[in-house]
């Protein structure tokens, strides 16, 4: 989902949040995400995680990287205890910098 400051001039920006959804047997503890977007388009700034309750229950960030240039993040992360239903695990803050579709 979009967060609420998005502009699609070039050199405005906006936040992606990824959310988790489940069913109410499902639970998560962890995980590994990729995101893949075009670089003639947008760039990331930064992961943020302010303010969820995720980031309070983190023991370990395996993987924390943005490669602008192929337009690639990955984010892994393990958590003490187990989450279950929907809940943000991550906002992803991208600048606008081309024109088109990603």
């Amino acid at each position: 989902t979009l967060g609420t400051s998005v502009s699609p001039a070039i050199g405005g920006g906006f936040t992606a949040d990824v959310v988790v959804l489940q069913n109410s047997s499902s639970f998560i503890n962890g995980f590994d995400l990729k995101l893949n977007w075009n670089p003639t388009i947008l760039q990331a700034v930064e992961f943020d995680q302010s303010g969820l309750v995720w980031k309070s229950a983190i023991l370990l960030t395996a993987a924390q990287t943005i490669d602008n240039r192929n337009g690639v993040a990955e984010l892994a992360q393990v958590i003490q205890g187990v989450f279950s239903g929907n809940f943000t695990i991550f906002r992803m803050r991208f600048d606008v910098v081309g024109v088109g579709t990603t």
